[in-house]
């Protein structure tokens, strides 16, 4: 009966490892699969995916698109298509939207009861802590970042979920900023 149990653990850990080694190497084959394909269409290795909604000429949203700045465009890189924004077209970047903390509450809510029995078991501080409700802070963020270029001689708007690509632009495009632009 012993060395069934022991088997039977083997097996299990033997299981476990393998799957825990392959997980690994699924890993690690997604990650050089992103690099050979930033390499193969001229994508610095630390280029960073960036959540675009719309607002591209023949760009279909939402998608997940490469952004990268380089020494004349401003490159967007989806699975299939690679666009350029050349950066004099750029007018301005800006971010709209709020970013908002909302508690949530959790905790356990005890019957009169089971207060009584904690309460005769440990002591009152015990009851009080038991039923406490813990707030938890979440952030929501309902922001967009919005490109304004002239694209194929149209005014474009181009939308960007979130605050992450502003955040890119304030490091490597800071003279196109909005309120830069509106100071000159």
């Amino acid at each position: 009966m012993g060395s069934v149990i022991f088997i039977l653990l083997l097996a299990f850990g033997a299981l476990y490892l393998y799957m825990y080694f392959a997980n690994e190497q699924r890993k690690e084959d997604a990650k050089k699969g992103i690099e050979d394909f930033l390499k193969s269409n001229d994508a610095p290795p630390d280029c960073k995916w960036f959540s675009y909604i719309s607002g591209y000429p023949d760009l279909k949203g939402p998608c997940n698109l490469f952004v990268w700045r380089d020494d004349e465009f401003l490159n967007l890189l989806s699975e299939t298509e690679k666009r350029k924004i050349p950066l004099d077209r750029i007018k301005y970047y800006a971010i709209k939207g709020d970013l908002r903390q909302v508690a949530e509450y959790k905790g356990k809510e005890l019957s009169p009861t089971d207060t009584m029995i904690t309460e005769g078991l440990f002591g009152t501080a015990a009851a009080v802590k038991r039923n406490q409700v813990i707030p938890q802070i979440k952030s929501i963020d309902e922001r967009r970042t919005i490109i304004n270029a002239d694209i194929d001689g149209k005014n474009c708007f181009i939308f960007f979920e979130k605050g992450d690509l502003y955040n890119y632009l304030l490091e490597h495009l800071p003279e196109k900023e909005q309120s830069f632009v509106a100071m000159r």
